[in-house]
């Protein structure tokens, strides 16, 4: 079951970085497309959770979730955030969830920081 909560961080050709978030966890966590989610930090990794707040999106600190053809749920991480964390194109990261949120974590990290591409 581990397998289904972890995804690569993907990056776009425009250097944002993109993450899908599985489908199963956006269901359990009631979230909708274009939900503004926003960007937290705790016991040193990120947060995500819903937010109401317009002025976090113009501070670079929310999010709205995305939704492919192919309904697949996916989230832009502010690259700030990526550059604080040292993750990286590929990373796999880990995902977590409690309540009304969900927390990111690099495995490669856990491994003793692994090589990145």
């Amino acid at each position: 079951m581990v397998e289904a909560l972890v995804r690569r961080l993907q990056r776009t050709g425009r250097d944002q970085y993109i993450l899908t978030i599985p489908k199963h966890l956006v269901q359990i966590l009631r979230w909708q497309e274009h939900q503004l989610l926003s960007f937290g930090f705790e016991k040193g990794r990120l947060s995500v959770e819903t937010t109401e707040q317009e002025q976090q999106l113009a501070q670079h600190l929310a999010r709205k979730l995305q939704c492919t053809p192919k309904q697949q749920f996916t989230l832009t991480i502010p690259k700030h955030l990526v550059q604080i964390l040292h993750w990286q194109n590929k990373d796999e990261i880990q995902f977590d969830f409690e309540k009304n949120k969900i927390t990111l974590t690099q495995l490669n990290g856990l491994k003793g920081g692994g090589t990145h591409e």
